[in-house]
């Protein structure tokens, strides 16, 4: 705002100025915001003249000035008064929200008080597009504020932000790690987070405008093939190998073979799979969630098309027969040794790292996580001409969008294009 008490916008039109005086009624903190906006800076000047020698309430106007003051007014709803602050309005917005599991909701909660707090908390109707960039471009350049977080190394909960912010350190164990930019990715997503409890707040009638919308992010300038690694046959026979045999390489060989994720595969029943049918037959009836305070509960799949069922192959079969034989039918096919439900963390940390890690040794040039053996399902089918739209039924996806991702991370081994050039160029005349 001016020195002058006078705020100038430009419209939607990129063109058209406007000039809007605000105030709070009675001239009070706690008084009722409001403002009124002039097409003309005369007419705003005129105006808030009167409204501070009318004790900073709305005046009558005399009817001279009445006839050079109100057309130039448009009507306009008067702004809210001061809304709650943006991170105490966040909890309640995301305790409430339904349709979503407790996981989901601590996350959103650990991103609205890690990511948000330190820069937004505000009140509502007092947050601006000016202070949602400076947010946003802290994330851009790696100094955006941190508050009190766990250590990864000692766990305590005493991380302080840095001085300035270019690093963060732990006051209990000292450790230090520099502050680095956020992804375009991460950024996006935590724009749209923040976006969603401020429209929250608009709708309750918190807030008059949702400064979130219109800011800008940087391309998500990413390469799909070094994210999602898709194996060739030759690829996933070396990895095969490298992994122990038993419950390692048989849950291995069910992930690749179905394309199943790594909470519905862990969550099969015995009586979920039949091996004796013609083909082979597996049902996708649970699967595991994270109940937001460090556990898993057994629940519905991801969504609604993740309920399904698909058939798979011989070579299937062979990775599942030694883990249904001998079991009660509501018994989970694929157990620890002490009969208790497979963890990811540890069957990453003490089987796929060093399985891995003999691979490349061995000659593998990439490194795939477990959830890249439901990428490689997926290729292997399209690369052979399966329809995007079955790929889209046997791995549950909501959206086709999402399958045909598929189409793009493949490596192009005919092209009828190159055909042409190569008939053409290669003649001799």
């Amino acid at each position: 705002m001016a020195a002058d008490g006078i705020e100038r916008r430009t419209l939607a039109d990129g063109k058209t100025k406007a000039y809007r005086v605000p105030w709070r009624e009675g001239g009070a903190r706690d008084g009722v915001r409001r403002s009124r906006q002039f097409d003309r800076y005369a007419d705003a000047v005129a105006f808030r003249a009167l409204l501070i020698s009318n004790g900073r309430r709305e005046p009558v106007w005399p009817p001279g000035v009445v006839a050079a003051i109100e057309p130039a007014a448009p009507a306009i709803r008067p702004a809210p008064a001061s809304g709650p602050g943006f991170v105490d309005f966040g909890r309640r917005h995301i305790a409430a929200l339904t349709g979503i599991g407790e996981g989901h909701r601590t996350r959103l909660l650990r991103d609205l008080d890690l990511h948000m707090a330190p820069v937004l908390d505000h009140p509502v109707d007092e947050l601006d597009e000016l202070r949602v960039r400076e947010w946003v471009r802290g994330f851009e350049t790696g100094t955006h504020p941190w508050l009190p977080g766990p250590c990864k190394r000692c766990r305590a909960t005493t991380t302080m932000p840095g001085a300035p912010a270019d690093h963060v350190r732990c006051a209990s164990c000292g450790a230090d790690r520099p502050a680095r930019p956020r992804s375009a990715t991460t950024i996006r997503r935590l724009l749209v987070q923040a976006g969603a409890i401020q429209e929250a707040a608009v709708i309750d009638g918190h807030a008059a405008r949702n400064p979130f919308r219109r800011v800008k992010v940087g391309r998500l300038d990413r390469d799909e093939r070094e994210e999602m690694v898709c194996l060739t046959h030759a690829e996933w026979q070396l990895l095969r190998d490298c992994l122990p045999e038993g419950l390692p390489r048989d849950l291995a060989t069910v992930l690749v073979g179905t394309g199943l994720r790594w909470g519905e595969v862990t969550a099969l029943r015995v009586q979920d799979v039949d091996v004796l049918a013609a083909p082979p037959v597996l049902s996708v009836a649970q699967a595991w969630k994270d109940d937001g305070q460090g556990g898993y509960y057994l629940g519905p799949p991801k969504s609604r098309k993740s309920r399904r069922r698909l058939d798979f192959t011989a070579a299937t079969v062979d990775g599942f027969v030694g883990h249904v034989m001998g079991k009660q039918l509501e018994e989970l096919v694929f157990m620890t040794a002490r009969g208790r439900p497979l963890r990811h963390s540890n069957f990453y940390n003490r089987i796929w790292q060093p399985a891995l890690d003999r691979a490349v040794a061995r000659g593998l040039r990439r490194r795939p996580r477990i959830h890249d053996l439901r990428h490689t399902h997926a290729s292997w089918l399209i690369a052979d001409g399966v329809s995007v739209h079955e790929v889209q039924q046997r791995l549950g996806h909501e959206s086709i969008t999402t399958t045909e991702r598929y189409l793009h991370v493949l490596p192009v081994r005919e092209s009828r294009a190159l055909a042409v050039l190569e008939r053409a160029m290669g003649s001799r005349l």
